[in-house]
């Protein structure tokens, strides 16, 4: 008897410190997550922001002018005595709902002519606005502009929905460092408006070279028979080729472009 009590008396001790034992490991390690992964929604991705522009001085007391000579009075003043300031004034200001407010903030800008980064934030947002001649002066203010963050606010301007501003647009990159230029034309070239298409076409041959016509060949793509025609035209008279395709085109000009120097011209 004794040997059984001693035998049942050590299985229940083993029981119970295996028990606690059990007790002890649990607490001390971590739930399970997953049923905490398969409910959390994926993480969006993070939408662009403004940009962090500061605080222009002295622009307080604009808030409690009312009409609009009073703040345009305002604003004409402060841009000439904040030289340096005026991008972020005008940023600001392009939250009025005054239309000539806007109007007159955007054109003391471009008449400025400035070469300040902070512009290109203006005139994309400038951009956006439903007035026309608030984007004429945006895409005017990017003038004199060498950041080359103004290449999106060119491509954006060449599709805009007024012929003037998408001109003007044209114009501005033609005198753009290359890369800038060249990115635009490219855009250009499969535009939804002919009037651009005809404006990137002239930029191309206007200043010739192997890029200009790694761009002008796409215009060969074009489903729009006067436009290919055209463009089939120029590449002939640039480097003494006809294509009817742009598969044609490209795989010529892919084995030769090494036969021609920068500006087109064909190597002796």
């Amino acid at each position: 008897m004794n040997r059984i009590f001693r035998f049942e008396m050590a299985v229940k001790t083993g029981l119970i410190v295996t028990l606690a034992l059990a007790v002890i490991f649990a607490a001390g390690c971590p739930k399970k997550q997953n049923d905490q992964k398969k409910t959390e929604p994926p993480v969006a991705a993070e939408q662009p922001k403004e940009p962090n522009m500061p605080e222009p001085a002295d622009l307080k007391p604009y808030e409690s002018l009312n009409g609009a000579e009073a703040k345009i009075n305002f604003i004409t003043k402060y841009a000439d005595e904040h030289p340096g300031s005026e991008a972020i004034m005008v940023y600001k200001v392009l939250d009025d709902n005054d239309v000539k407010v806007r109007m007159a903030a955007m054109g003391i800008l471009a008449m400025k002519n400035l070469d300040d980064p902070n512009v290109v934030y203006v005139a994309a947002k400038a951009l956006k606005d439903s007035e026309l001649k608030v984007r004429k002066s945006a895409i005017q203010a990017c003038t004199a502009i060498t950041d080359p963050a103004v290449e999106n606010v060119l491509l954006t301007a060449i599709a805009d929905s007024s012929e003037e501003v998408r001109t003007r647009a044209i114009q501005i990159a033609n005198h753009k460092q290359p890369a800038v230029r060249l990115s635009v034309l490219k855009a250009g070239i499969t535009s939804q408006y002919g009037d651009v298409k005809e404006s990137t076409v002239s930029s191309l041959i206007g200043v010739p070279s192997p890029a200009a016509m790694d761009i002008l060949i796409i215009g060969l793509k074009d489903t729009n028979p006067d436009f290919h025609n055209e463009v089939k035209s120029e590449i002939n008279f640039l480097i003494s080729q006809e294509f009817d395709t742009y598969d044609q085109a490209k795989k010529w000009w892919d084995a030769n472009r090494s036969k021609f120097d920068d500006n087109l011209a064909e190597k002796n």
